[in-house]
């Protein structure tokens, strides 16, 4: 992929139709407690978009689809989400920015292939133990969940952020400015 096209934006649907674009920040089910934006900002990076589809890839064999919590995320959003909670372990300072205001990091579920959502370790924005991408102690259904979440997301070039079993970057996301 030409370097300009790995940098440009899309559409996450354009590239996986059957992900469910269910992104928190734009309801009231976040720790805010109210919508932050009344768009959708439903998109990634190109180049992260390729490794997302070969994830999805990966899962829908096994029955799963990707349901998409956030995505890119403006610094206007990022203010807001700092003022409401300033712990840079779950929310990155705006003048630093975070790895979604990149557009190379993605929070994500996981859904049947009927898009029934599937019991995971924690609900989105818990910032509890709870809300940790270790396996260990899981019961089932949580760990084949999680495990199968996991898997195909490393195996499609994305790191694990321990803190926020969700959570996902894009593990190229140095070569991609804030914006």
């Amino acid at each position: 992929m030409p370097q300009d096209s790995h940098m440009a934006f899309d559409k996450i649907q354009h590239w996986i139709p059957d992900a469910i674009i269910d992104l928190k920040y734009s309801t009231d089910d976040n720790f805010t407690g109210k919508a932050i934006y009344e768009c959708q900002y439903d998109r990634l990076r190109a180049g992260t978009l390729v490794k997302l589809k070969h994830a999805a890839d990966l899962l829908r064999p096994k029955g799963y689809r990707l349901v998409i919590w956030d995505a890119y995320r403006p610094i206007e959003v990022q203010k807001v989400l700092w003022q409401t909670v300033s712990d840079p372990d779950f929310v990155a300072p705006p003048e630093i920015g975070s790895k979604h205001n990149r557009g190379c990091a993605v929070d994500v579920t996981l859904a049947d292939l009927q898009g029934n959502y599937l019991v995971m370790p924690s609900p989105f924005d818990d910032f509890s133990e709870a809300a940790s991408a270790i396996l260990e102690g899981l019961e089932e259904p949580v760990y084949t969940h999680l495990k199968g979440l996991q898997e195909a997301m490393l195996s499609s070039g994305f790191e694990i952020y321990l803190k926020e079993w969700w959570h996902f970057t894009d593990s190229d996301w140095e070569t991609y400015e804030l914006v």
